[in-house]
């Protein structure tokens, strides 16, 4: 009697189960992480970009800050030359994320502080030691 073997037995097809689910199990966490670290790095660009635009408003005079003074831009009054001023996680919360520029002797200090609705923020930091490790849901805000 001659059989015809045209499809997989249940046990190749269960070994085949397995073998993706171990592909899965080792995967998502990777892409997961990668995921999430990405976003910490576009958190940190956008409000990068929300100093800079600060910054060039201030140096085409659109912005004043007061001699030996400082002034706290808030990020809902900032527009950004794409529009962008939101985080990837959520709107940054009024009041609460802003620049804060000082005039000093020899130029400005930049300061800034951001939450967003998804509780990820940037504790008060000078914009030069601004990236990614400084986005934490651990907010002294």
């Amino acid at each position: 009697m001659i059989r015809n073997n045209n499809g997989f037995s249940l046990v190749e097809l269960l070994a085949i189960v397995v073998i993706l689910g171990i592909i899965m199990l080792v995967a998502v966490p990777s892409v997961s992480k990668y995921i999430e670290e990405s976003k910490k790095e576009a958190y940190a660009s956008t409000v990068s970009n929300l100093v800079e635009t600060v910054r060039k408003r201030i140096m085409a005079e659109e912005y004043s800050v007061d001699k030996n003074g400082s002034k706290k831009f808030y990020f809902n009054n900032i527009v950004t030359e794409n529009k962008i001023n939101k985080s990837p996680y959520g709107e940054f919360k009024m009041n609460v994320s802003y620049v804060l520029v000082t005039q000093t002797d020899t130029g400005y200090d930049y300061v800034v502080q951001a939450k967003d609705s998804a509780g990820y923020c940037i504790n008060p930091i000078n914009v030069n030691q601004l990236n990614k490790s400084k986005v934490t849901k651990d907010c002294h805000i």
